[in-house]
C-alpha cells in the first residue's frame, strides 16, 4: 500500500488543480469579507467544506487500498458508509450552526469530492 504523499506525488494534476482552487476560492473570501461584503462565516464554511472534501478523497484512497489488499467486500462497504455519515455528520453541524458556518460556503469547499472521479479514473 502506498503512502498519502506518494500517491499526491504520482497525481500532481490532482494535486494542482485542487491546490489552485482552494488558493484562489480562499483569496476571494478573505477579500470578500475584508470589504464586509459577507460575513466572516463564509471562511469558516469553506474550511469545514474543504477539510471534509479532502478527508473524503483520503477516505476513498484508503478505502480502495484496502479493498485490493485484503478483497474483504464488507469492510469497503463499511468504509463507505462511515464517509456517507461523516458527511451527513459535517452538513447536519453546518446546518444546526448557522452563525458559526454559511452553508452556501460550505458546499463550495465541498465541490472538490464531486470532481475526484474525473482525475483519478485510471485507479478506481
Amino acid at each position: 500500500m502506498q503512502t498519502f504523499k506518494k500517491w499526491f506525488i504520482k497525481n500532481k494534476l490532482l494535486l494542482i488543480v485542487f491546490t489552485s482552487f482552494f488558493i484562489f476560492t480562499m483569496t476571494t473570501l478573505i477579500t470578500l469579507v475584508s470589504l464586509s461584503i459577507i460575513n466572516w462565516n463564509w471562511i469558516t464554511g469553506f474550511l469545514i467544506g474543504s477539510f471534509t472534501s479532502y478527508l473524503s478523497i483520503y477516505f476513498i484512497k484508503i478505502s480502495a487500498d484496502l479493498l485490493v489488499k485484503t478483497e474483504n467486500h464488507y469492510f469497503f462497504v463499511f468504509l463507505f458508509l462511515s464517509r456517507v455519515g461523516f458527511y451527513m455528520l459535517v452538513t447536519l453541524l453546518v446546518l444546526i450552526l448557522p452563525d458559526l458556518f454559511s452553508i452556501e460556503a460550505f458546499l463550495i469547499g465541498i465541490v472538490n469530492s464531486i470532481f475526484y472521479p474525473f482525475f483519478n479514473h485510471k485507479n478506481v
